[in-house]
C-alpha cells in the first residue's frame, strides 16, 4: 500500500489501505511526510503527510517512507546517475521538515526557498537549518 498527495482521497481507500496492511500483510510504503503542500503563494492543502498521519493512527504504527525525508530516495538517484561527490548537489525545496531533512539526511548542501511552505521566521525556529536561504529559485541563477 502506497500513500501519497491525492485529491481523490475517500474513505472507502483509506479503509481498503487499513485492511491490506492490517489483515493481507501488505507492506506500508509512504513517498514523503509533507503535512501540507501550497497549492498558491496563499493556499495551502493537505499533503501526503495528512494522510500518512489518518493511517498511522489508525495502524498504531508508520509506513515506511522511500521518499524526503529518507535517503533512500537521493541513494537511488545517486547510483543511477553516477554521483559520487555530493559537494556537486543541492537540494532546492520550500519544506524545511521534508525538502531540507532529506538533505541533511543525505549528506548534502540545501537550499529553502521562500515561495512556498517556509517563510524566513520558520527557518529561524527550526532545528531543521538550510545550507542556503532563497526568496525566488531565479537567485541561483
Amino acid at each position: 500500500v502506497s500513500t501519497q498527495s491525492t485529491g481523490q482521497l475517500t474513505h472507502t481507500k483509506m479503509t481498503k489501505a487499513f485492511i491490506y496492511v492490517r489483515e493481507c500483510g501488505a507492506e506500508y510504503i509512504c513517498t514523503n511526510q509533507d503535512l501540507v503542500c501550497p497549492l498558491s503563494s496563499s493556499r495551502l492543502l493537505p499533503g501526503t503527510g495528512a494522510v500518512l498521519a489518518g493511517l498511522t493512527a489508525a495502524l498504531g504504527h508508520t509506513g515506511k517512507v522511500i521518499g524526503k525525508p529518507s535517503p533512500i530516495f537521493f541513494d537511488i538517484v545517486a547510483l543511477e546517475h553516477g554521483i559520487t561527490d555530493k559537494s556537486r548537489v543541492l537540494m532546492v525545496g520550500d519544506n524545511l521538515l521534508t525538502d531540507i531533512q532529506f538533505a541533511a539526511n543525505s549528506g548534502i548542501d540545501s537550499a529553502v526557498v521562500y515561495t512556498g511552505v517556509t517563510k524566513p521566521k520558520d527557518v529561524t525556529e527550526s532545528a531543521v537549518k538550510p545550507t542556503y536561504c532563497l526568496n525566488s529559485v531565479a537567485e541561483l541563477l
